[in-house]
């Protein structure tokens, strides 16, 4: 299909911080975000309500990292593993593509104690189809090495943003 070779989809992990600055040239700007390591050092009473959490100790992490020792070595990897799985199945939605349809589209799934996804909905939308197939790659993920919170797996909530951008 000739749109997928128009498809630029940036994928943003919360928390991010995204910067943005110029190329100097030609003034284009360009985004480049950075990965910010958060910890949570208040105890979290909803672990025995079994209500997912919205941070863990661990955060929740796309697999075929787990050979790296080091914590920030393994979530940049799963950052990598995770943009490697959305580029090679994502298709920009032709409705998007010929109305020139771009933006943010959000999901929300929970990464459940078994790395299993579930409850996956779309919370931002732009439409053209885009909300549907940020939908249906969350729904055909692998299964995720699951949150971490006091040594035990917990169910985790998740917000996957994912930029589509016309370029023709």
């Amino acid at each position: 299909m000739k749109f997928l070779n128009s498809l630029f989809v940036f994928l943003l992990f919360i928390p991010v911080i995204s910067f943005a600055q110029t190329d100097g040239e030609t003034g284009v700007v360009q985004e480049k975000p950075e990965f910010v390591e958060q910890t949570i050092k208040s105890d979290n009473s909803s672990i025995d309500k079994q209500e997912p959490l919205k941070l863990a100790e661990e955060m929740p992490r796309f697999p075929g990292c787990e050979e790296f020792e080091e914590k920030k070595e393994r979530q940049i990897c799963s950052q990598n593993k995770t943009l490697e799985f959305i580029y090679s199945n994502i298709r920009y939605p032709k409705k998007a593509y010929t109305k020139n349809i771009a933006g943010t589209v959000v999901i929300n799934f929970i990464i459940e104690k078994d790395g299993s996804i579930n409850e996956a909905k779309i919370l931002r939308d732009i439409g053209g189809g885009c909300g549907k197939e940020a939908l249906r790659i969350v729904k055909s993920m692998p299964n995720w090495v699951p949150g971490i919170q006091k040594g035990e797996p917990v169910r985790v909530s998740f917000n996957l943003p994912i930029r589509f951008n016309v370029m023709k």
